[in-house]
């Protein structure tokens, strides 16, 4: 095999492999994350840091949510922001498609009891 065919094989390998692992990035689930991020600014206390003349540290993002009447709050890395914030998009979703499958499952029991409630009628 000549080099030309060689170096067309190598590029064609890294293609499909770029291509399978654009895909696996695609289609990596993402767990839903109970919560919202925060950005935080924290002053750090020693006197002579330039966060005690008013330009404070940060932003630090924090995830807070609410777990049995309490409030809860966890620290997320910078590489793992993107990934935290499509998973509270993704718990936030998840939760509004819920209360629409339960509203739509309210309206027809609803319809079903009447149409009940008016073959009862009709018996009487």
């Amino acid at each position: 095999m000549n080099r030309a065919a060689q170096k067309k094989d190598t590029t064609s390998q890294s293609r499909a492999q770029t291509s399978e692992t654009k895909l696996q990035e695609r289609t990596t689930k993402i767990a839903p994350l109970r919560g919202w991020l925060d950005a935080r600014f924290v002053r750090c206390g020693r006197s002579n840091c330039k966060c005690a003349k008013g330009e404070l540290h940060g932003p630090y993002y924090v995830r807070r949510w609410k777990m049995g009447g309490k409030r809860r709050s966890k620290y997320v890395k910078k590489d793992e922001l993107s990934a935290t914030f499509k998973g509270c998009l993704a718990y936030k979703r998840n939760k509004q498609e819920t209360r629409e499958l339960i509203r739509q499952i309210n309206q027809t029991g609803n319809g079903m009891l009447k149409a009940l409630g008016m073959v009862i009628k009709s018996w009487s």
